[in-house]
C-alpha cells in the first residue's frame, strides 16, 4: 500500500468550503481511480492547516493517478481555499490497522 500525503496551508475562513471541495472531489474523482484504497482529510482549525492523505493499493497506482494529472487537477481546484504551495509527498505504508 501507498500514500500521496499533500500539506498544504488553508485561509481560516474558507476551511469548511475546503472540506467541503475536498469531499467534492473525492466522490468525483479521487474514488474512482484505479487502487484507490481510502483517504484522510486532517484538520487544525487554530493553526489554519490541513493534511490530506490519499491510500492506494501500490506506489504503481499511485504514480499512475499523478501521471495522469488528477491530483495536479484536484490541487488546482481547491486552490482557492488554500495560501501558499502545497507540499506533496509519498510513503509507503507500513501499517494499516
Amino acid at each position: 500500500m501507498y500514500a500521496r500525503v499533500i500539506h498544504v496551508d488553508v485561509n481560516a475562513d474558507k476551511m469548511d468550503a475546503g472540506i467541503e471541495g475536498v469531499e467534492k472531489a473525492l466522490q468525483d474523482v479521487i474514488k474512482k481511480v484505479q487502487g484507490f484504497a481510502g483517504a484522510f482529510l486532517l484538520v487544525e482549525r487554530d493553526t489554519e492547516k490541513a493534511i490530506y492523505m490519499t491510500l492506494y493499493e501500490s506506489k504503481e497506482d499511485a504514480d499512475a493517478v499523478w501521471k495522469s494529472g488528477v491530483t495536479q487537477d484536484v490541487i488546482s481546484k481547491l486552490s482557492e481555499f488554500m495560501t501558499g504551495t502545497p507540499i506533496v509527498e509519498g510513503y509507503e505504508v507500513a501499517i494499516k490497522a
